[in-house]
């Protein structure tokens, strides 16, 4: 049984966006995680936006983490099966 679905062009350009895609939210993520840690522990009591810089670090790294964990988490996972399938058609 043949795999057409590995010749596919798409699914090569899939191959390369997944990893590529993960890597940015990962990186989003942390950057606003970052920014919040940060604000959260400035000890200057008058820094304007404080509550909102804090609120919003963590509204848009939260998603953008779990998004590209979850994407990285996928593409590892495919990788593994087609791995897999792969040893199972030589052995």
């Amino acid at each position: 049984m043949k795999n057409t679905l590995a010749k596919c062009p798409s699914t090569h350009i899939m191959q390369v966006i997944k990893p590529l895609g993960a890597g940015i939210l990962l990186l989003l993520g942390f950057i606003f995680w970052g920014r919040a840690i940060e604000t959260s522990l400035d000890p200057n009591p008058n820094r304007l936006g404080k509550r909102e810089t804090i609120t919003a670090g963590v509204l848009l790294g939260l998603p953008a983490t779990v998004g590209g964990a979850w994407l990285a988490l996928d593409t590892y996972r495919q990788r593994q099966r087609a791995e897999e399938a792969r040893l199972k058609a030589i052995f």
